[in-house]
């Protein structure tokens, strides 16, 4: 298999530089360089294209739906979620390790997961401002905001609670006495 030519330029800020053969170790850096220095649409669309066009590999389908794949590349960058298949979205494990690692990635989950408290709480406890992706149905949840005002910044998590729990004298109540820590 052809290597990176340069694999420093990934981390400096260049362009990767392959030659014709990829192993999926490479594709999946190439992935996360392109999702960290470029729009997510940006960075597929030159996966895909550079890879189909220049590479004659069609990667579309082939590493969305390689779990083993998936897992290694948002174990290394969260947001890599958004090129997995539906179906590795809706994989708790994938979505687990991708929110672990950035919180904001519960929002390439599947919508079951992000309605699972224990994906959330995930998403909290690594990034608090994570709770800007979070589906109404859980900020409306009691025992979630509970649990959330524990791993988060207690004022975030209340200014984003729904109306009702905002006056919810036991939420208050834990917010201030989590915040005064």
């Amino acid at each position: 298999m052809a290597r990176i030519t340069d694999a420093n330029l990934m981390f400096s800020g260049g362009e990767p530089k392959f030659s014709t053969e990829l192993t999926k170790v490479e594709m999946m850096k190439t992935l996360n360089w392109y999702s960290q220095n470029k729009t997510s649409k940006d960075a597929e669309k030159w996966a895909q294209d550079y890879f189909k066009k220049k590479l004659k590999v069609d990667v579309g389908d082939a590493l969305k739906n390689d779990r083993d794949f998936v897992l290694k590349a948002v174990s290394q960058n969260g947001a890599a979620l958004q090129f997995a298949s539906d179906a590795l979205k809706n994989d708790r494990e994938i979505v687990l390790v991708a929110v672990s690692q950035s919180g904001y990635a519960l929002e390439y989950g599947s919508d079951t997961l992000k309605n699972d408290r224990d994906v959330a709480l995930a998403a909290i406890k690594s990034n608090c401002d994570a709770i800007i992706v979070i589906p109404s149905k859980l900020m409306n949840d009691k025992c979630f905001i509970l649990k959330a005002i524990e791993f988060g910044e207690a004022v975030s998590v209340l200014a984003y609670a729904s109306n009702e729990l905002k006056n919810d004298k036991e939420i208050v109540l834990k917010a201030v006495k989590q915040n005064a820590r």
